[in-house]
């Protein structure tokens, strides 16, 4: 018996390619849900796919830039095509850049900034139309 199913929901999960990411996205998998990979890297991502075959469920791999509001809803259109619904939004991109803070311009602050907090907020915004069809926010 499995006391946590997600069986039928699909569940998104930016920088999941990777890292904590695939671990959620493994995780979400084996609950039964099914997964979509959003990163930069097409390589990763088509590895992560590879790995998430063993659990059954259907997953993609989407090559996206989340910093980017025109690839999020290129992304999303895949999404609803192929799946119908969306029921979870894991916003996990990140990055950091390695250096000393005298070393920092404002392009790497701004990059930094864009990938760990503008990506959450760009991608909630255009999932939250979806989660309400959804029955998951109530007005």
């Amino acid at each position: 018996m499995n006391m946590f199913s997600l069986s039928g929901k699909t569940a998104i999960i930016t920088g999941g390619n990777s890292g904590i990411g695939l671990g959620m996205a493994k995780g979400l998998a084996e609950a039964g849900a099914n997964v979509v990979i959003i990163g930069r890297n097409k390589i990763k991502n088509e590895d992560s796919i590879k790995i998430l075959t063993q659990y059954n469920v259907k997953s993609i791999s989407i090559e996206a830039d989340v910093r980017n509001a025109a690839e999020i809803s290129k992304a999303l259109k895949i999404i609803k095509e192929t799946f119908k619904e969306i029921n979870i939004l894991i916003n996990n991109a990140g990055t950091t850049i390695r250096s000393q803070p005298e070393n920092l311009t404002e392009k790497d602050w701004h990059f930094v900034m864009d990938s760990n907090l503008t990506s959450a907020f760009l991608f909630s915004k255009a999932c939250y139309p979806e989660f309400k069809k959804a029955g998951g926010v109530k007005s």
